[in-house]
């Protein structure tokens, strides 16, 4: 299948459209339109291209929501003005919005019957979207969950304007608020075939180079214990992500700003004995063998062989709380295991389980990139309680 860039180009994009550090998460800040980003370009496979987006965040109560589509020539405007993506112009071909449309050059060219695709009705967070476009017969066709929904045809036009390289739209707008770039591995969770993305390499997923793994959480609710930033005055990240390695001095260990984190966990992880290095692929930048990301975009490095999610923050690498759900989550609730035979989920017998890809954990399952787990019920958990699987590529 043909493949596409894992990362939203940073310029040009909306004025209301914000992207993460990994830059595969699209955001729009506020009011409706100027959410528009844009991906590529697309690689050509036999003259097909193709490119797919996960629906994290939706508004209520709003509409206009999004469309997709691809252009031929990038807009010279930085920031980009247009309201919506079909006001671009020329070199665009766009389906979707509240009644979906194709707009072809920035023109109503035809009507979708809403029995074939009605975003507005039937996104949901967690769905997946692809466009696929196939150069020879102007062709566009969009995917939702691997199903077909529509195929369109671009008018026949004067080959000037026939692209020889183009680039994937989004409109974010209306009530979708965020979307993240996704890739092949994540489509086999809904049984996508096509389209499909290369995996992110690890430096699209990494936050920054730092050889201490710290990772920088955009919510109250998920946070590492952070009772030693917190007394002095630091900003809130994840000091209990850096190794613990056991061939530190016991004076290196108790001193500095984050040593209170450090110990604790060494003692989460008590017990597990320390192995040889690990024959699993590593992210080059952290030395990390899995990454939780967020459904705000933001990176968990998961450090440890043993990583402990919970609500309890003296014991857990990764504390989860909400006070609308106050105890959704278990004091000791899940761990990530990392081992030669790959990395793993298991439940600490929680009240509420652990799901991945919608099946609940009854004692321990193997994570594959793009794995979509959830800490809680996933019907009453908020959306800080999900996260995707982030592994490194094959060595």
């Amino acid at each position: 299948m043909p493949t596409g860039p894992p990362t939203f180009l940073e310029a040009p994009c909306g004025e209301r459209l914000e992207l993460s550090e990994a830059r595969f998460v699209a955001r729009r800040i506020n009011g409706i339109g100027k959410g528009i980003g844009f991906v590529g370009p697309l690689h050509m496979d036999k003259g097909t291209a193709s490119f797919q987006v996960e629906i994290i965040e939706l508004e209520a109560k709003s509409s206009q929501t999004m469309a997709i589509g691809i252009c031929c020539e990038l807009p010279s405007q930085k920031p980009l003005r247009a309201e919506r993506a079909k006001d671009i112009g020329r070199g665009t071909l766009l389906l979707g919005y509240d009644l979906p449309k194709f707009y072809c050059h920035g023109n109503e060219t035809e009507k979708i019957q809403t029995k074939e695709w009605r975003p507005i009705k039937e996104l949901a967070v967690g769905d997946i979207v692809g466009l696929q476009f196939k150069r020879a017969s102007m062709e566009l066709s969009v995917f939702v969950n691997g199903q077909r929904k529509v195929t369109v045809t671009a008018p026949a036009t004067d080959d000037h304007t026939l692209p020889t390289e183009v680039w994937g739209v989004v409109d974010v707008c209306g009530n979708v608020r965020a979307v993240k770039l996704t890739n092949s591995a994540d489509s086999s969770v809904r049984g996508l075939v096509s389209p499909s993305l290369c995996p992110p390499t690890a430096a699209a997923v990494t936050a920054k180079p730092d050889p201490k793994c710290d990772g920088n959480a955009d919510s109250a609710e998920l946070s590492a214990t952070q009772d030693a930033n917190t007394s002095s005055g630091a900003p809130s990240q994840m000091p209990n992500n850096i190794p613990a390695r056991e061939s530190e001095s016991k004076s290196a260990r108790e001193s500095g700003p984050g040593s209170q984190a450090v110990k604790r966990e060494a003692d989460a992880s008590q017990g597990e004995p320390v192995a040889k290095r690990l024959c699993l692929p590593a992210f080059s930048m952290c030395s990390c063998h899995v990454h939780l990301i967020s459904h705000a975009g933001s990176i968990v490095h998961v450090a440890q062989t043993s990583f402990l999610i919970g609500r309890n923050p003296k014991t857990a690498n990764l504390t989860l709380q909400n006070p609308l759900v106050p105890n959704m989550v278990s004091r000791a609730h899940a761990r990530i295991i990392s081992s030669d035979d790959g990395v793993e989920v298991v439940d600490s017998k929680s009240l509420n389980g652990t799901w991945v890809n919608g099946e609940r954990v009854t004692d321990r399952r193997k994570l594959l990139h793009g794995d979509v787990v959830i800490i809680g019920d996933p019907g009453k958990g908020p959306a800080d309680f999900r996260f995707n699987i982030s592994l490194p590529p094959p060595a």
